[in-house]
């Protein structure tokens, strides 16, 4: 029954990745179809013969070396929420998101546990990328606009996936041996960097090439020379209007945010410990901008960097747990790296390119309010993070400990 019902959950979560990025309706179904799953395999679970010493709360969460950290975020979200300027309004974000992220999470990190999952659930998001590159470039010689952001006409977060699809496909072609993940990760290359271009995300022309140098650059140095040299050569065949987009990347001037930057920073002075609340965000910013700072058409609810959102909604508090979460996974994958490097080929594929998506994301954030808000590619990062995590050595040693099964 348990195995039968582990297998339930993780279709599900392939089916959750494969159409994720085009309903948000969807993903809360799908999140409480394996919220429903999960619950009855952690109850039939305590209901065996338990280890001698064995925690019964092991038996609803899978060992993972960021648990603790993910569970103190949590527990931040929870203390900002009580303390919040508008309670209601906080409790409501801390439902629909926080604990929705923390149980994306425990799947991801279930996914990883029981790596015969990885590998198929690998392949189907692999190729949900490759539906992205066909319908993006579809899309844009279609239309012809110069930013591309939606998929066969449908508008998706079309930056945030590219981050998340371009490490993991480069990962799998340059490293893997399955002939299916080397094809989709080739084909998704010359499909996603074109949309990569035209897309024309500032902050992703920085994160992508970076996280793929990164994956490379612990992996194997002279495929990161290659990959080093290609990415210069290409920058002289991109377009005159291109380029002076590009030329722009690092001038804070020509973003059109300071007004925004500047009024979440005076959120966090005055909430600095537990933050404005949940949330808050979305609610105070405008009251914060100097006269005139944006409009009131303007449609920026949120901070545009993640990292000034979480200190003007959690503080300072939930600012550190919230980075050492991430702290947190980079120390162990560096630390660790003579022990992964022994991991068969594909194992190791796949772990670079989800640190890849997840260091993506990372530097994509200090430009857009991502990871904390939504329920589309946030859930999605949040699930991709539970499995990286629990790929890395640190999981399989917690793993041997506490037997759990």
């Amino acid at each position: 029954m348990i195995k039968t019902l582990q297998l339930l959950l993780a279709l599900c979560c392939f089916v959750f990745v494969l159409f994720s990025p085009y309903t948000k309706l969807f993903v809360k179904v799908m999140c409480v179809i394996c919220f429903l799953l999960w619950g009855l395999i952690a109850v039939l679970r305590s209901k065996l013969p338990q280890p001698a010493g064995e925690k019964l709360f092991l038996n609803f969460m899978p060992p993972n070396p960021l648990n603790k950290f993910v569970l103190f975020f949590l527990s931040s979200a929870v203390f900002s929420t009580l303390l919040s300027v508008n309670i209601a309004h906080s409790q409501r974000i801390l439902i629909e998101r926080y604990i929705l992220f923390a149980l994306f999470f425990i799947y991801g990190a279930f996914i990883s546990y029981s790596k015969k999952y990885v590998l198929p659930l690998i392949i189907v998001f692999a190729a949900s990328g490759f539906i992205f590159g066909i319908g993006g470039i579809w899309d844009y010689f279609r239309s012809l606009n110069m930013r591309l952001f939606t998929i066969f006409g449908k508008p998706v977060d079309f930056t945030i996936y590219l981050g998340f699809f371009i490490p993991l496909s480069c990962a799998l072609a340059f490293f893997a041996k399955n002939k299916l993940l080397r094809f989709i990760g080739w084909g998704n290359i010359f499909l996603l960097w074109p949309c990569l271009v035209f897309n024309a995300s500032r902050a992703l022309w920085v994160a992508a090439p970076m996280a793929v140098l990164f994956i490379c650059f612990l992996k194997n140095k002279n495929i990161f020379l290659i990959v080093l040299l290609v990415i210069t050569i290409g920058w002289s065949f991109l377009s005159p209007v291109y380029k002076k987009r590009a030329s722009t990347t690092f001038d804070v001037s020509t973003w059109n945010r300071i007004d925004i930057y500047m009024s979440a920073i005076k959120i966090f002075k005055d909430y600095p410990v537990y933050g404005a609340g949940l949330g808050m965000s979305e609610k105070l910013l405008r009251q914060y901008a100097q006269p005139g700072g944006f409009s009131d058409g303007d449609k920026h609810l949120h901070a545009h960097n993640t990292y000034l959102e979480v200190m003007a909604d959690m503080g300072i508090t939930g600012a550190i747990l919230f980075m050492l979460i991430f702290a947190g996974f980079f120390t162990l994958l560096l630390r660790d790296k003579l022990l992964w490097l022994n991991y068969p080929c594909d194992e190791q594929a796949i772990l670079l390119g989800l640190s890849g998506s997840v260091l993506a994301t990372l530097i994509v954030a200090s430009a857009a309010t991502i990871i904390t808000v939504g329920v589309t590619d946030s859930t999605v990062f949040w699930f991709l993070l539970g499995i990286v995590s629990g790929l890395l050595p640190a999981a399989q040693r917690i793993k041997a400990a506490t037997e759990y099964t």
